[in-house]
Formats: C-alpha cells, structure tokens, sequence
C-alpha cells in the first residue's frame, strides 16, 4: 500500500505486480466504502491469486479489479493509471522531473 496526493485529497492504494504488469487500485471495496484490508496492507485470497475484501469477501481479478463474486459481483475497483519509466512506476501523466510526490 502506498498513499498517493491527488491534489485536494490522499488515497490509500494498492500497487501489484501482476503478470500483465503493474496495476494500482483504490483501497476502497465497492460493496461497502471501506478498505479492503484491515490496516495491516492483507488484501489477496488464500490462493494469492485474487484480492478480497477481508470484511465480506468479495474477490476481485488483479488484472482489471472486476468483482467476481460477493456483494458488489460485476463492479471493478478505482484503477490508477500508472506508467513505467527506467525502471520506476509513475501516476500516469506525471512529470518525472519532480519524482518526490510521483513516484509509487
């Protein structure tokens, strides 16, 4: 978990390294608006394979953060845009040049 400035607000969000690549989602179940951890930055399945939300359950691919099952089934997490530059994850369309508040 990484917190992220977006300007008038801070997000709490999930970065992974996923086989097609680094994704980063909203910390924020579509269920309910609550983190999909407890605090303690635990968000895949048993399997390692899925993230869930420890307060219901619902799983989500880590590949585009679609709900497959639980309460919120068909619903994606807020993605984050990322993009990669010599060797480092950057929000998408931020300047390089000040990699203090950009880079993940």
């Amino acid at each position: 978990m990484v917190r992220v400035d977006f300007g008038d607000y801070k997000e709490e969000v999930i970065l992974i390294n996923t086989e097609y690549g680094y994704r980063a989602y909203i910390n924020r179940c579509r269920h309910l608006p609550v983190s999909l951890d407890w605090g303690d930055g635990e968000v895949l399945d048993a399997s390692g394979k899925m993230l869930e939300c420890r307060t219901h359950g619902a799983l989500y691919r880590m590949k585009d953060g679609l709900c497959v099952a639980g309460p919120c089934q068909g619903a994606p997490l807020a993605r984050v845009d990322l993009e990669e530059r010599d060797g480092s994850v950057y929000l998408a369309n931020s300047d390089s040049s000040d990699e203090s508040e950009d880079v993940i």
